[in-house]
């Protein structure tokens, strides 16, 4: 069995070349930094938006000059995320 994981903070176009296959399949769902979440939105409220009876077994967000959404931090799911280093002066 996959696991299913639900990747946030990604641009649709990454989604469409680096995920399709995945997503096709139905075990990876992206949104991308302008979906709607609020600080009132719980993590039910998320899940409400996600097809009828899938659920993530993790949850990814890509941090690169984003903040993690309150649902998400709240979640009490297995989680990763990755981000970018500010520029580096020397």
């Amino acid at each position: 069995m996959s696991l299913r994981v639900l990747l946030g903070g990604v641009a649709a176009s990454f989604a469409e070349n680096n995920l399709h296959q995945l997503i096709a399949a139905g075990t990876c769902l992206s949104f991308g930094p302008g979906t709607a979440l609020g600080p009132a939105d719980n993590w039910d409220a998320l899940c409400s938006r996600l097809p009828e009876g899938w659920r993530p077994d993790l949850v990814g967000f890509d941090l690169a000059y984003h903040t993690l959404p309150c649902p998400l931090e709240a979640s009490g799911h297995r989680s990763a995320s990755g981000g970018q280093d500010a520029t580096v002066r020397n």
